[in-house]
């Protein structure tokens, strides 16, 4: 009875942490010893293993040919050191109406940005894990993009017929999942698409955006091998040269007080965290700003803050300001002055073909 009580959880753990089409081939074999599955596994992909070993001078001047995924806002960017970068992992985190999901929608726009404008051209997959994601709210940002696109153009006397909001839309694809499971079998599935084609990047997927990481793992008990399994995967399509970027809920913790969420061992896996804050009108004064008008940041007179916690190329604890309107994400019009308690990050100004504002 007890033999048959450990087999039963044995496989309940190993159609949670696999992807479906592994646990049917696992189910095949048999019921057996989570332990000895893993050792078998280990002992596959050791055969298959085949290292890529690259010097420091090809990597960077890699990372310097690929364009990052601009977020329309320069303070932003220059805490990301440009941008959500081709396979590096960003995490936005932040209590509700920060403006992690209003990020995450304006790389979406972002990525389909031209090469003529030193865009990427790419396409992106949105996967909505809470149903919160806005079509609406979308197609009113990819406006707001083409109108400031063409308004640059005109100085420089170039069109591109090809630069529409449907042809932008159009390059951006939502998947819906309703579980971690179903969240897992979408990442399985995009890494099959990556190892079965020619290319580097199939159908010139170019950013992966999840909203949010945490959704699907609110429960006070989360298994950390699931946990480990969607880091592998996020991992595996950033090796792929996908920018990977997702949102992350704040949870309490008794002797730290508000923490992002998934534990100290998640806090691990992205390369680049920001905490999103906001300060309402009257929190102004608090921050020793001059001689701002509050009705230009957005109309409900919201400061926000984006604090680096982790990676960037600014220093850890660097903040900077942003709003959000009918546009998007933008820059704060005039030039706030800090106290020695908010710090903004310096970054080179962007290239004078830049399309940031």
């Amino acid at each position: 009875h007890q033999q048959g009580r450990h087999n039963m959880k044995s496989n309940r753990i190993i159609q949670e942490i696999l992807s479906p089409y592994e646990a049917i081939e696992y189910g095949k074999r048999g019921v057996r010893r989570y332990d000895d599955i893993e050792e078998e596994e280990i002992r596959e992909r050791v055969k298959k293993l085949k290292p890529k070993l690259e010097n420091v001078l090809d990597i960077l001047i890699k990372e310097k040919n690929n364009f990052p995924i601009i977020s329309f806002c320069r303070l932003i960017d220059g805490l990301l050191g440009g941008g959500a970068k081709k396979g590096k992992l960003l995490e936005i985190c932040g209590c509700s109406n920060t403006g992690k999901s209003q990020i995450l929608l304006q790389f979406c726009i972002d990525v389909t940005i031209p090469k003529e404008c030193r865009g990427n051209s790419g396409k992106a997959i949105f996967i909505d894990t809470d149903g919160s994601f806005s079509p609406d709210r979308l197609h009113s940002m990819a406006t707001a993009m083409i109108q400031h696109v063409q308004k640059l153009n005109q100085k420089k006397n170039q069109s591109i017929p090809s630069l529409t909001v449907e042809n932008i839309l159009q390059r951006i694809s939502v998947q819906r999942t309703l579980d971690k499971v179903q969240l897992i079998a979408v990442l399985d599935s995009l890494i099959f698409q990556f190892q079965h084609n020619n290319i580097n990047t199939p159908d010139n997927i170019t950013l992966l955006v999840i909203d949010s990481i945490s959704s699907h793992f609110r429960l006070p008990y989360s298994n950390p091998q699931i946990l480990s399994a969607l880091a592998s995967r996020l991992t595996t399509l950033a090796n792929y040269g996908l920018a990977i970027v997702f949102s992350n809920q704040l949870t309490t913790s008794p002797n730290l007080g508000l923490i992002p969420a998934l534990g100290i061992s998640w806090s691990h896996v992205p390369d680049t965290r920001i905490l999103l804050t906001r300060h309402h009108q009257h929190d102004h004064s608090s921050l020793s700003f001059n001689k701002l008008d509050s009705s230009k940041f957005n109309t409900i007179n919201i400061l926000r803050l984006a604090s680096l916690l982790k990676g960037g190329s600014a220093p850890p604890g660097s903040c900077v300001p942003f709003i959000i309107d009918h546009r998007g994400i933008r820059d704060v019009t005039s030039s706030p002055s800090f106290s020695t308690t908010t710090s903004i990050a310096t970054h080179p100004p962007p290239p004078k073909e830049s399309l940031r504002r």
